[in-house]
């Protein structure tokens, strides 16, 4: 089993993938070969050769763990080749896609009708300090610097992007807003 990752956040596929392969020969109730724990993970994303497995069976592989990725690999079936030259052996490539979004983070400041001695209604001006973290699939630190700790002003907004879907934001406001 070969794993591939693509899309905008390929990067952010690391897995672990988790497949099950199932192989039967014609004529058999049960199966000839069974595991459902294979297990891949970055930087290695290539399986120990797996077996044996008698000529002519027909495998199922599929994957159980996508690694948090948008589009998982679909199931799909390979039977072993009577063909010793290449060792009997066949490979699958099981592809994954990581899609990215972003998430945006408004300030708005509702002064709750307060008005000033002339009737006018009082703001608030001043930046208010914020922090952001994001994870996805056990990488805890998604966001640079930059975007860690930031501050807006009544009307403003900050955009994190290039985020894995899926993955998980906490933003919070530090302080009061500030001249």
């Amino acid at each position: 089993i070969v794993k591939a990752v693509t899309g905008h956040g390929a990067a952010f596929g690391k897995g672990p993938f988790v497949f099950s392969v199932t192989c039967r020969l014609p004529g058999l109730s049960e199966p000839v070969y069974r595991n459902e724990a294979i297990s891949l993970t970055a930087p290695d994303l290539t399986s120990a050769e797996l077996g044996p497995i008698p000529v002519g069976a027909t495998c199922q592989v599929a994957e159980t763990d996508a690694g948090g990725a948008t589009t998982a690999a679909e199931a799909t079936e390979v039977t072993i080749p009577d063909d010793p030259e290449a060792g009997n052996a066949v490979s699958v490539t099981m592809t994954n896609v990581f899609d990215v979004g972003s998430v945006t983070i408004t300030k708005a400041v509702d002064n709750g009708g307060a008005v000033d001695e002339n009737g006018d209604p009082i703001s608030y001006p001043g930046a208010y300090g914020f922090t952001a973290s994001c994870s996805f699939e056990g990488q805890d630190e998604l966001l640079g610097a930059s975007d860690r700790s930031f501050t807006l002003v009544d009307g403003a907004s900050r955009t994190l992007t290039g985020l894995p879907i899926g993955a998980s934001c906490q933003i919070v406001e530090t302080g009061p807003g500030k001249d």
